[in-house]
């Protein structure tokens, strides 16, 4: 018994480090005109002041906020960064 163990451990990681089959990446969701917006991204929030959107609800984000993770995919994600430069625009 105790020589099988090194050769099922061997067996074992063989197995795990073995290459997986690649995954397409799901399509983003665009309910909320998200895929149109990317030229926001760099942006920052004066820039935003006189534009209005498509999307029903729009959510801004800044670092430290708190939020829900329900999903949502009529409303659009407007994410900033320290600076209040525009990072990510996603529906969700």
């Amino acid at each position: 018994m105790g020589r099988i163990i090194p050769f099922v451990l061997t067996a074992l990681v063989m197995v795990s480090c073995s290459k997986s089959e690649e995954v397409e990446a799901p399509e983003p969701v665009n309910e909320c005109g998200a895929l149109e917006a990317q030229e926001l991204v760099g942006k920052t929030v004066e820039d935003l002041a006189a534009m209005t959107f498509a999307a029903e609800v729009t959510r801004f984000i800044n670092p430290g906020d708190v939020i829900t993770q329900d999903f949502r995919p009529e409303r659009m994600n407007i994410v900033f960064d320290e600076d209040g430069a525009i990072t990510r625009v996603y529906c969700g």
